[in-house]
């Protein structure tokens, strides 16, 4: 018994042993495998508590670009540092897409150049094809007025001209006859028998020295000559000498062809461009080195359901009797484009004048000029009388010469007085100046000031006209801004990544080239400590341009490779600061020529990439990162 004991307990023994180098060889297995784990965790330990730790940054809404650690002012537009938690995604200011940092390199690589947001005049051209025709008001049908027989012709072709009052016809007529003889049996009795056979002649068309003349004679006419009723070129005859015509047969049609008509049609979306009084430069294949004026006198005001498009008719006058009738024409319709980057659209103040033979003639209303009969044609009430020089005269025996003198005077082609060219338009009204914020609207002043919503930015001046003024006024909230009242504030112009070019006023960075320094408002305390920190051969005064007092009603405009179409809107990207671009959304109207007018989305002074906008673009759609990446971006103490 006692041997199978100690055999058991020997075995036990061996057993245990046997565990225990199995043990040990795992140990140092695990240690050789997990030696740079364990000795990582003891180095943790010994390492000392940081002094400072904290989840959360501060940044500058206006410029992402600029993160702090601690509460500061953004060195660039002033404004109280943001707060947000470290690693969250910047946040870009109200209106910007996206903003895209690149570096100077890629820069240069991809020769990204900027143009400024400026007013330009700008003018919308329609253009369009018309055909030449007789002016409906400047014709006449001649017609019989008595029962007769046409004994003679005075005009016996198509395209003579005539003169008013010259004879067309020799009619005989039986009742005519019949009527002078009445005539003379009652000139001793007079009365009314005499008042009524004078009566008779003088409507079928016998002129008062006509009936005198058979008067005195004592014996009846027996032929009536038919008179053209006005001056012009005979374009219909229907009659042959020997025919017999009744009372109402039409014989001739005469048009006066010194103005015509020239109908064109342009499409439904340009109708509302074209006014009353328009003027329309209108070429001819016959005559390429020549332009021909007119003016809009109607616009249909029915759309041709076919064509979608809408009639349009343009007096031309033709003095020297260059068009004709059936000329197939080209038209051009200039449409200004307003302040706001819409074509001015509807009617607009219409006037009607005579030719420039009698200036003096202005009327309201359509009708005849009482001093030269001619039809009165509606213009613009600007529109000058000529185009420029010293005196002129301008009357429908020769529109398209011009007769030039130093002084005024008769025309010694005419004698029509002289006209003085080009009269001064009727003074503008004066523009307004408003202060807004480019991202808060609700903050519009007419006085300078603060606004609210951004902190310590200063509000923009910009000129517009009283009505719109008075709209941006209407709508703004008094809460959401606070006037500029200057008192311990100082206004510096700076460069963010060059304090040493500060100024007072505005001016240049030398060290950047030509970049445009930054206007800031800080104390007077911290100006003055600026600007003594600064070299004075780092910067040069901006030379401030003159403004063309006409632009203050162009509207603002930018080339047209500036704008990207998405498809679903149209983006532009605004330089904020050398290689950083933000992507606004922007509203534009319709292209004329390289330019597109801004309807909103860009200010005046802005800078936007013109060349190699594109590129940008696939930068900031390609590279996601780009949009939230600043190679710029700093914080104190890091």
């Amino acid at each position: 018994m006692k041997t199978l004991l100690r055999r058991g307990l020997f075995g036990l023994r061996v057993l245990l042993v046997r565990i225990r180098f199995v043990g040990l060889m795992l140990a140092v297995a695990l240690g050789v495998a997990y030696w740079d784990t364990a000795l990582y965790a003891l180095r943790r330990l010994d390492r000392p508590p940081p002094a400072s730790a904290s989840d959360v940054e501060f940044f500058c809404p206006m410029d992402p670009q600029i993160v702090r650690a601690e509460p500061a002012s953004c060195p660039i537009c002033g404004m109280p540092l943001s707060r947000r938690a470290k690693g969250a995604p910047p946040e870009l200011p109200k209106g910007v897409l996206a903003r895209v940092q690149l570096t100077p390199y890629r820069v240069a690589l991809a020769d990204v150049g900027t143009v400024e947001v400026a007013r330009r005049p700008l003018e919308v051209a329609i253009d369009t094809v018309g055909a030449v025709a007789i002016d409906e008001r400047r014709l006449a049908r001649i017609a019989s007025r008595v029962r007769g027989r046409v004994d003679r012709l005075f005009v016996d072709f198509t395209g003579v001209e005539v003169r008013e009052g010259e004879p067309l016809v020799w009619l005989y007529s039986q009742e005519l006859y019949t009527t002078a003889r009445e005539l003379l049996a009652a000139r001793t009795a007079g009365g009314p028998v005499l008042e009524a056979a004078r009566r008779r002649l003088l409507l079928w068309g016998l002129r008062p020295a006509q009936v005198e003349r058979i008067l005195a004679r004592g014996e009846p006419e027996t032929h009536v000559e038919v008179l053209s009723p006005i001056s012009g070129t005979v374009v219909s005859k229907s009659v042959v000498a020997g025919d017999y015509v009744d009372e109402g047969t039409q014989m001739y049609t005469v048009a006066d062809l010194s103005v015509l008509w020239m109908v064109a049609r342009v499409y439904e979306d340009e109708a509302p461009l074209v006014h009353l009084g328009q003027p329309v430069e209108i070429r001819a294949s016959a005559y390429p080195e020549r332009t021909f004026e007119g003016h809009v006198s109607f616009v249909d005001p029915t759309i041709d359901p076919a064509t979608r498009t809408v009639g349009v008719r343009v007096d031309v006058p033709n003095g020297h009797g260059l068009l004709r009738p059936g000329m197939s024409v080209r038209a051009r319709l200039h449409a200004p484009v307003g302040p706001d980057g819409v074509p001015v659209r509807g009617q607009v103040e219409v006037v009607y004048r005579c030719c420039s033979a009698c200036p003096d003639v202005l009327s309201r209303e359509p009708g005849t000029c009482p001093r030269c009969a001619m039809p009165l044609t509606p213009v613009e009430e600007r529109a000058p009388l000529g185009p420029g020089g010293a005196w002129e005269c301008r009357c429908p025996m020769h529109p398209d010469h011009v007769v030039r003198s130093d002084r005024p005077g008769p025309c010694p082609e005419c004698g029509a007085p002289l006209a003085r060219e080009n009269a001064p338009p009727p003074p503008r009204p004066a523009p307004v100046t408003v202060y807004e914020c480019s991202g808060h609207p609700e903050a519009t002043r007419d006085t300078p000031g603060i606004c609210l919503p951004c902190g310590t930015m200063e509000l923009i001046p910009r000129e517009t006209t009283a009505d719109e003024a008075r709209a941006l006024l209407a709508q703004a909230r008094p809460e959401a801004s606070a006037p500029l009242t200057g008192e311990g504030d100082v206004t510096l112009y700076e460069c963010p990544g060059h304090p040493e070019a500060t100024r007072d006023t505005p001016g240049i960075c030398l060290p950047c080239g030509t970049m445009e320094l930054l206007p800031r408002t800080v104390t007077a305390e911290e100006a003055r400590e600026r600007l003594s920190r600064a070299r004075p051969e780092a910067s040069r005064a901006l030379a401030a341009p003159a403004r063309d007092p006409a632009l203050a009603h162009a509207p603002l405009a930018v080339p047209a490779d500036a704008v990207i179409d998405t498809g679903g809107r149209r983006v532009a990207y605004v330089e904020v600061a050398p290689g950083i671009y933000d992507a606004v959304e922007v509203v534009v109207g319709p292209r004329v020529g390289p330019w597109l007018p801004v309807v909103r989305g860009l200010r005046e002074g802005q800078r936007v990439v013109a060349r190699g906008a594109f590129l940008v673009d696939a930068e900031a759609r390609l590279n996601p990162a780009a949009a939230s990446i600043y190679f710029g971006a700093s914080s104190g103490g890091r």
